[in-house]
């Protein structure tokens, strides 16, 4: 029996648009609430910069935050509390930062459940691979201040998010990066970086509001697309790929599902999780 669901959501749960939520998937999301299962947000994005059509998912229970840096809890469509689970102490997060900034990079913190990022870098909130688009969904919520290092001085950061690296320094920053055993690195959608506190990642988030709530591994069903979603589907007994994932991601998942512009999401719920007697 499932009694928890964990979704990604762009290329998963979302739309092409990396917006708005189907009325499909809404449903199949509804439909299992109200058989008392809970229903999860596992995404590398933190609240502050989750799209409008999550944010009117009222039948959320949990969100988990920055590719498992972070937990909120909801009640009714409504935020309630944020709950640390492993954040990069702020001595950590400028050195990483430092190191993106001189590869010409521009990074875009997620602390305390929120985007920061410097007025001077809005130009460079921009990415060759994605579309104009998701660039334009992405910034519309991006926190834009004078200087991020001193709005958050002395405070833990959940996630460094860069949309872009320049071609020419990527392979040379991946590898600095790589030798500070404090953090790890992945990506979720083409050609970006998001770096967090070492054992980061939705899996560990996810094993520990598990415990939390009691459920075990072969109740959950999670859903996935991208590498930053493999930790969490090996965990899930019930994993499920989107059509449109990686064969990394669809050779470690049970299940494979429609794509995500196909609705698989409800599919899947409908098929495994909530099926008619």
């Amino acid at each position: 029996m499932i009694k928890l669901i964990a979704t990604d959501l762009d290329g998963t749960l979302l739309c092409a648009d990396s917006v708005t939520v189907s009325d499909e998937n809404i449903a199949a999301l509804r439909a299992a609430s109200e058989k008392g299962i809970k229903i999860v947000i596992a995404s590398g994005r933190t609240h502050g910069v989750f799209s409008d059509g999550v944010t009117r998912l009222d039948m959320v229970d949990y969100a988990i935050m920055s590719n498992g840096a972070a937990i909120m809890e909801y009640r009714d469509g409504r935020a309630l509390d944020r709950i640390p689970v492993t954040e990069m102490p702020y001595e950590v997060w400028t050195h990483a930062y430092d190191l993106i900034s001189d590869a010409g990079a521009h990074p875009e913190m997620y602390a305390l459940g929120k985007s920061f990022m410097d007025e001077s870098r809005r130009d460079g909130f921009t990415s060759p691979i994605i579309s104009p688009a998701l660039v334009a969904e992405l910034k519309s919520h991006a926190g834009f201040v004078p200087d991020a290092k001193d709005a958050l001085r002395g405070k833990p950061a959940e996630k460094i998010c860069v949309l872009s690296v320049p071609e020419e320094t990527r392979e040379d920053l991946m590898k600095k990066i790589a030798a500070d055993d404090r953090i790890c690195y992945t990506n979720a959608i083409p050609g970006n970086l998001e770096v967090n506190a070492k054992g980061t990642n939705k899996g560990n988030a996810l094993a520990l509001l598990c415990e939390k709530l009691g459920i075990a591994p072969d109740e959950v069903m999670a859903f996935g697309d991208a590498s930053n979603d493999i930790a969490m589907l090996r965990f899930a007994g019930c994993s499920v790929a989107m059509g449109n994932a990686s064969d990394e991601v669809k050779k470690t998942c049970l299940h494979v599902t429609a794509t995500n512009v196909e609705h698989g999401v409800a599919k899947a719920i409908y098929k495994y999780a909530i099926k008619s007697e």
